[in-house]
């Protein structure tokens, strides 16, 4: 702005600037390189129009523009072309030494000259692993100069690849518009001696005849050193060729690796048990050796050759063997090849000169139970014999004629007989059969005292099969099969432990017998304890007390004793008879017991005054019915006290439930499953016969886990 406000005009020098006189808007006049000059100095003037015929005035100013870089140069490889030399034994790890050294420049600055290497694949080359096996690094040398450096990353093999092409790329770091430049390093990798000799078009093979003359040229051997980068001269041998058929003619050096197989002045006989085992080829070996320094062996290869001999018709067919003899089982099935028996025909020819017939010719009681397979042959054939009638085969039969079968096998060449042989078949007897038992089942009894080894039943079964197989062995099994045994070998059935009637009634068991061969039988065995008396009667308790008052002529409540007799039907079952076998009454007998009750009763008033102490003691019997009769006896005492001294009676009256019982000290009660707690069950009530009624007290023994009753 002019103080003096007058219209001002701007200027600025140089070429490369110019600027709007008027707005002071300045445009570039022309293109700039940083690289070239990297910033422009300019004078800027504003010049005024003068006031009243005054001189104009004029301000300049002078000013340096900095010119600001952008990424418009490539990084640039210096010293192209690169290659390097590696030696195939290089270990992954280790830097490849390129000439000359990978440098790059670039002429940006900042970012725009921060290089990158790394190694580049053309994607429209396909895929190569060049860069899996090699790997390229970056090392800053100065501002916008950068160098690379290469790692070897797998192992190398010569053999596979001899070289590679490596391209490294150098880019910069612009975040726009970064540039990029590539560059081809020749990598090539220099053998070692780690490979073998190689043979071309192994393994060899060639066909001959076996009249062929003396030097005739069989085949072409040749072979290389499989490190082809230097290869080392090569030393053929023969080897595994006992026979001395063969010789090597070598073609150029005798080290150069290529050599003829020639036959020798041995002939050659395709009929040559050696040659015959491989099926008429002869095969040996040769081996190929790298010579170090043209003296000491190295690495060796060795490949086969076979030579295949063409045969002439000289033989006839013969047999394996002048006879045969074979032990077969006599369960074969219809149809069944004769195990054990390997008949080999062979015509040592070959061709059609080696062709023959077979059949069977009978001879001794084998009239169409057997037949060859195949009817006709070529060179060598097995020869199986199968059976065609089956139902011949039985060793059971009294005959021993017929467990042995003879014939005769013809080999015929264009209908005349060449060769025989003789066959002898001898059965032998399979476990064809179960052993048997008389019957399915038994039904037997044994008293349950029976001593160990009591012998119960002679138990055995018979196999009709011979040798091991019709040997049989016995076992027991089933429940309760410890309480008994059997003879290993003879079979029976004995008691082994103390049986009782009364722990086990009955037992229900299997007798196995077993033959030699796992064939197996079982027979049932149903066997009853016979009941013998061995138990005696048995109280419910020793000894019997009850308290009477004085002068009473009967028990109230009644008075029983009881004693069990566990012994089975047979020996009474149960049942027992009751007798007063002594008392100490002064005056005479007091009391009786019923016999078969056991209901203690007074035949007159009791005193305290009949006895020496005050008390009845009597000793009663109880007395089985069994064969012998077993008793046994307890003491029941009697005690006479004075009036206040007398047990409580219940009652016999049942109010509660669903119905009232009449009788003594028993109550039965029926509720519902869903009664409540606090439900009334029923009642019960006692007398004291000394008439103190009011200091009764009540309680439950047993059950009162679910209930409860009132104690007065």
């Amino acid at each position: 702005v002019d103080p003096e406000g007058s219209k001002l005009r701007f200027s600025i020098s140089g070429p490369v600037f110019s600027v709007d006189r008027d707005s002071g808007v300045v445009r570039l006049r022309q293109s700039l390189d940083r690289e070239q000059q990297d910033t422009v100095e300019v004078i800027i003037s504003l010049t005024d129009e003068g006031v009243l015929g005054t001189e104009p005035n004029t301000v300049s100013l002078r000013r340096e523009i900095p010119i600001r870089d952008y990424n418009d140069n490539p990084p640039v490889f210096i010293g192209r072309p690169y290659s390097a030399t590696i030696s195939e034994s290089t270990k992954p790890g280790s830097n490849v030494t390129v000439t000359p050294d990978i440098v790059a420049t670039d002429q940006d600055e900042g970012m725009n000259a921060e290089l990158t290497f790394s190694c580049y694949q053309d994607p429209a080359k396909g895929s190569d692993d060049i860069c899996d096996v090699f790997t390229v690094h970056t090392e800053k040398i100065a501002q916008g100069k950068f160098g690379a450096w290469i790692e070897l990353r797998r192992p190398l093999d010569f053999e596979t690849r001899p070289s590679y092409i490596l391209t490294i790329q150098a880019r910069d770091a612009s975040p726009t518009n970064s540039l990029r430049a590539v560059a081809s390093v020749a990598i090539t990798i220099l053998d070692v001696q780690d490979q073998p000799p190689i043979f071309i078009n192994a393994p060899y093979s060639a066909t001959i005849p076996e009249n062929t003359i003396e030097g005739t040229r069989v085949l072409t051997i040749n072979a290389t050193d499989g490190d082809t980068g230097s290869p080392n001269p090569l030393m053929l041998m023969l080897e595994n060729e006992p026979m001395g058929h063969f010789k090597l003619n070598y073609i150029g050096h005798p080290r150069s690796g290529v050599a003829e197989l020639i036959t020798t002045g041995k002939p050659l006989d395709r009929e040559d048990p050696i040659i015959t085992q491989n099926g008429g080829a002869y095969t040996f070996s040769i081996r190929a050796t790298e010579l170090i320094n043209n003296e000491l062996p190295g690495d060796s290869t060795t490949s086969q050759i076979t030579i295949v001999l063409t045969d002439v018709d000289d033989h006839v067919p013969e047999f394996s063997q002048p006879s045969y003899e074979v032990s077969i089982p006599e369960n074969l099935e219809q149809d069944t090849p004769l195990p054990g028996l390997a008949i080999v025909v062979t015509d040592r020819d070959l061709g059609p000169n080696s062709r023959y017939t077979l059949a069977l010719r009978n001879v001794h009681n084998s009239e169409g139970v057997f037949g060859v397979v195949p009817t006709h042959g070529e060179g060598r054939t097995p020869i199986v014999v199968k059976v065609l009638d089956s139902s011949r085969l039985d060793y059971d039969v009294p005959n021993e004629e017929a467990k042995t079968f003879r014939f005769q096998l013809v080999a015929s060449v264009d209908g005349e007989e060449k060769s025989t042989t003789t066959v002898t078949v001898r059965l032998q007897d399979a476990n064809d059969n179960s052993p048997t038992f008389p019957q399915p089942s038994y039904s037997l009894q044994v008293p349950e005292n029976s001593p160990q080894g009591f012998r119960i039943a002679n138990l055995s079964a018979t196999d009709h099969d011979a040798g091991m197989f019709g040997q049989l062995s016995y076992a027991v099994k089933g429940f309760g099969a410890e309480f008994f045994r059997t003879h290993p070998t003879e079979g029976g059935l004995y008691v082994e432990r103390q049986l009782d009637y009364e722990e086990q009634k009955s037992y229900s068991l299997a007798l196995v017998a077993r033959d030699g061969g796992g064939r197996e039988t079982n027979a049932n065995v149903f066997i009853d304890v016979m009941d013998e008396n061995d138990n005696h009667p048995a109280f419910e308790a020793l000894e019997y007390t009850r308290t009477i008052r004085e002068g009473a002529t009967e028990f109230e409540p009644q008075f029983f004793v009881r004693a069990v007799d566990v012994d089975g039907p047979t020996q009474g079952g149960g049942r027992v008879s009751y007798t007063i076998e002594s008392e100490n009454s002064i005056s005479g007998h007091v009391f009786t017991v019923d016999r078969d009750s056991g209901e203690i009763k007074i035949t007159r008033p009791v005193s305290s005054m009949d006895t020496d102490r005050g008390q009845y003691e009597l000793l009663v019997v109880a007395t089985d019915h069994g064969v012998p009769p077993l008793k046994n006896d307890t003491r029941v005492l009697v005690r006479v006290g004075l009036s206040g001294n007398q047990r409580p009676i219940f009652r016999g009256h049942a109010t509660a439930g669903s119905r009232d019982i009449p009788g003594p000290p028993s109550y039965r009660s029926s509720i519902p499953e869903n009664a409540p707690a606090g439900y009334n069950v029923t009642q019960v009530s006692a007398t004291d016969p000394d008439g103190l009624d009011e200091l009764l007290r009540y309680k439950i023994v047993g059950a009162s886990d679910n209930f409860v009753i009132d104690d007065q």
